[in-house]
């Protein structure tokens, strides 16, 4: 998790501090492009897989 993240905000309960996680995490997994995926996001290389564009077997270091 981002330092930045808890740096700038104070959570004024769980509540609050979940849900503000949960997104991060989701944008992470989902959303984000990683460079040991070919620049791509974790849904756009899930496709390519399934399309038979790419190689499972190869992730970037």
């Amino acid at each position: 998790m981002q330092r930045a993240l808890w740096k700038r905000q104070l959570f004024e309960n769980y509540q609050a501090a979940y849900a503000v996680v949960t997104e991060y995490i989701s944008f992470y997994n989902q959303h984000r492009i990683h460079g040991s995926l070919y620049h791509l996001t974790p849904e756009q290389f899930i496709r390519a897989i399934a399309n038979h564009e790419g190689n499972p077997l190869f992730v970037k270091p």
